[in-house]
């Protein structure tokens, strides 16, 4: 089997989004006979062009059976728009300006069983929707009789609400459900890691959605780059990593950082990446003075410097997984994180982490495991068995194979693509299908 990958944005140089792609496509060539293609928007900029040199350098370079090929995109210039507090970088990079009649050169080429869309969300799909209105893919899907699969990866439904205030008051939520709504629901079957977030999407009108464990870490390679006898920091440590953007919702981690340093001084923080947010979080932290911000690094000083802390902060649900959620607690950290998101899979409150509802039970646990280190090492191991326990590459992708095997094999007509999808239950307990009711 064919199995072409669409991303309707790019991915960036350093994040889930991007290791996810090549995780999870190299992880098919290994486990599977079948070939892999990648349809990407070629990406605008400097910037940009580093992210498909990293691309064209990394995708496939294990795997011979891996294909890459980029998509003209709107505007050979980088853009930047900031607006109501909401910053759009390189946002020419996500509008690919082809329509389908271009688009079926590609899939030609591909010569696809199965067309896979990455990330088919709302705002990603918003030139598509005011465009010609149909998915990457979806006539040359419907006009050879083949299944289109979206596997959603960001949630901006949930992210709506890091943004200004005026959004509210412009009911862009309720735009973005619509918009997510009418992408979603144009592929055969759309697959994602979490179950909260499945239900918020059946709630939001979104027809065949089903949770499968298709992601995870290669853990052979961190076993391989972790340092033995690495001790931890000599003061209690919080550590963030990740694009410092509003859908990750940094600033709250600012707010909290603070109001914890009038109780408890005693800790430093590290926090690891860029985005448009890194100016004003540095203006807000580094007069503390127990503040690092660090670029992105090579991964093994990246698992360095994990392995040496002691407490995770995210306070986001805009991730359907939180691979950098993960990677820290496979260093043994303790996450201290949001109590929606896909990371609520393999953290369990009190026993290798901590799920927080508001500001208050972030103040309050962060100050208790600062204060109690022989608690924190014990939920740090806790966490680490966890990752080792559910989130194994090895493990979770031949059962993400097999999802896609059986929709390739079991593909309806495309005359009957509405109806709702059967109740069955794939080998194995990995899958699980709901429907919205009514």
């Amino acid at each position: 089997m064919n199995i072409t990958f669409v991303t309707t944005q790019l991915p960036p140089l350093h994040g889930g989004a991007g290791n996810s792609v090549q995780i999870m496509t190299e992880s098919i060539t290994r486990f599977s006979k079948h070939t892999v293609s990648i349809l990407m928007p070629e990406p605008p900029g400097s910037y940009g062009q580093a992210v498909m040199e990293y691309f064209k350098k990394n995708l496939g370079k294990r795997s011979s059976s891996i294909s890459l090929e980029f998509l003209p995109s709107l505007s050979s210039s980088s853009w930047k728009i900031k607006m109501f507090g909401l910053s759009l970088e390189n946002i020419a990079g996500i509008l690919p300006h082809h329509t389908e009649n271009n688009l079926d050169s590609y899939f030609q080429k591909a010569n696809p069983d199965l067309i896979v869309v990455m990330d088919p969300n709302g705002l990603a799909g918003i030139p598509h929707v005011f465009g010609h209105g149909r998915l990457p893919g979806l006539d040359y899907a419907r006009k050879n009789n083949i299944p289109i699969i979206g596997y959603y990866f960001a949630h901006y439904i949930a992210a709506v609400k890091y943004y200004n205030p005026l959004f509210r008051l412009l009911h862009v939520e309720g735009l973005i459900k619509f918009l997510t709504r009418k992408i979603l629901n144009q592929c055969d079957h759309v697959l994602l890691f979490s179950e909260k977030i499945q239900a918020q999407l059946i709630e939001s009108g979104v027809k065949r959605v089903s949770t499968t464990w298709a992601e995870g870490l290669q853990l052979e390679r961190f076993k391989r780059m972790e340092k033995t006898g690495t001790k931890k920091f000599q003061k209690p440590s919080i550590v963030f990593t990740g694009r410092l953007m509003r859908e990750k919702n940094v600033h709250q981690i600012c707010d909290i950082v603070l109001k914890l340093h009038q109780i408890n001084r005693n800790f430093q923080v590290v926090i690891i990446g860029s985005g448009p947010e890194k100016k004003a979080m540095e203006k807000k932290l580094r007069p503390l003075g127990n503040v690092a911000f660090h670029e992105w690094m090579k991964q093994e000083d990246l698992f360095s410097i994990l392995a040496k802390s002691h407490i995770y902060i995210n306070c986001t649900d805009f991730e359907t997984l939180g691979l950098s959620i993960a990677e820290a607690m496979f260093f043994g950290v303790v996450p201290v994180v949001f109590h929606h998101g896909g990371h609520t899979r393999f953290v369990d409150h009190g026993i290798s982490g901590i799920l927080c509802k508001n500001e208050g039970d972030y103040l309050f646990y962060l100050n208790y495991l600062l204060t109690h280190p022989e608690v924190a090492a014990v939920m740090g191991a806790e966490a680490r068995k966890q990752i080792l326990d559910k989130l194994d590459i090895n493990r979770n992708i031949p059962k993400f194979i097999s999802v896609l095997e059986f929709f390739q094999k079991t593909h309806f007509a495309p005359e009957n693509a509405n109806m709702p999808v059967q109740r069955e239950v794939l080998p194995g307990t990995f899958f699980s299908t709901r429907e919205k009711p009514g």
